[in-house]
Parts: C-alpha cells; sequence; structure tokens
C-alpha cells in the first residue's frame, strides 16, 4: 500500500454459539420462575386445605376431613385422579379421547358419598401432584401435570357442587361409592 491510501481492517467473530447459550440461559431463568410460581401456587392450595378454625366446629358435627377418617378411600381417590391426570395429558399429546368428565363426576359422587368438601378436593389434587412430580426432574413435564392438575381439580369441584345441590333439592344420592 502506498501512501495516501485507504485502508480498512475487518474483524469477525461468529457469535452463534454465545447467543444460543444466552438464548438457553434465558429459558432456564423462565423455566424456573414459572416452576417457583407454581410451587407458591401449590403450597397455597396446601394452606387452604388444612385451616386451624372449622376443624373444631367440623369435628363436632362429626365431619372429619377424608383423609382423617376414611384414608385408604382417600389414597383410593388420590390414585384415581393421578391416573386421570395422565389420561388428560395422554389425550392432550395424541388427540385420543378419554371420558375424563365422566370419570371426573363418578369420583364426585364418591367424594359426596364420604361427605367430602372441597379442602378434601384440594387436599386430593395437591397429594396426586405432589406424588407425579416428585421425581420428575423436567421442568415441561411438571409445568404440564400442574396445569392439566390445575384444569382437573376445576372440573372436579363442579360434579361435587352438583352432587350436595341435587341432595339439598332431594334428587336421589347414590349410597355406593365408586372406589
Amino acid at each position: 500500500m502506498g501512501g495516501g491510501e485507504d485502508a480498512y481492517l475487518i474483524s469477525l467473530r461468529d457469535v452463534t454459539e454465545r447467543k444460543k447459550a444466552e438464548k438457553a440461559i434465558a429459558e432456564a431463568r423462565a423455566n424456573e420462575e414459572h416452576i417457583e410460581q407454581l410451587e407458591r401456587e401449590l403450597r397455597s392450595l396446601a394452606g387452604l386445605a388444612s385451616p386451624p378454625q372449622t376443624v373444631v366446629t367440623a369435628r363436632k358435627y362429626g365431619v372429619v376431613k377424608l383423609i382423617e377418617g376414611f384414608p385408604d378411600s382417600f389414597h383410593n381417590l388420590v390414585d384415581r385422579y393421578k391416573e386421570l391426570v395422565d389420561l388428560a395429558l395422554e389425550q392432550q399429546a395424541y388427540k385420543v379421547k378419554h371420558n375424563i368428565s365422566g370419570r371426573l363426576g363418578a369420583m364426585a359422587e364418591t367424594l359426596g358419598f364420604y361427605k367430602a368438601g372441597p379442602r378434601d378436593v384440594v387436599d386430593i389434587h395437591t397429594t396426586a401432584l405432589k406424588e407425579k412430580t416428585r421425581k420428575i426432574a423436567a421442568a415441561a413435564k411438571k409445568k404440564a401435570y400442574t396445569g392439566e392438575g390445575w384444569i382437573m381439580v376445576l372440573e372436579l369441584m363442579g360434579p361435587l357442587v352438583s352432587f350436595y345441590r341435587n341432595r339439598a333439592q332431594g334428587v336421589s344420592a347414590t349410597t355406593n361409592p365408586k372406589i
């Protein structure tokens, strides 16, 4: 190069791997935050399941928590609920059809037979989700179980409310629990 000529120096660096790593770290942080939020919600539900003030009144009138009064039935219902969560995930993933609503309705009848209330439903829900997610490391799978669980707990409350409404209006109720 002679004097007075313009010269340019160009330096190129491949930052593809760094960008991928940054993206993976950001996704991991977002997943961690979401899992922490779901765990806080689960703890909140667990807190609702065991209020100290109503227990005395409930026991006075012969109403006890399902897990205390009928522990075997409680655990059977938890197992049924876990199975339904698996079926709901299968239904969502593989577009197959399971009669989840019907099975939740039958479960609500069983809960009604035991005079279970919303707190018992929350106990079943939280116990089932804890058992299902205890040994799962994948955040996406925990998120899927928790998401389906939220939908199912709400769907289970509806038939239970209908059971009690029908009973209050004199409609005959099931006398045999379907466990």
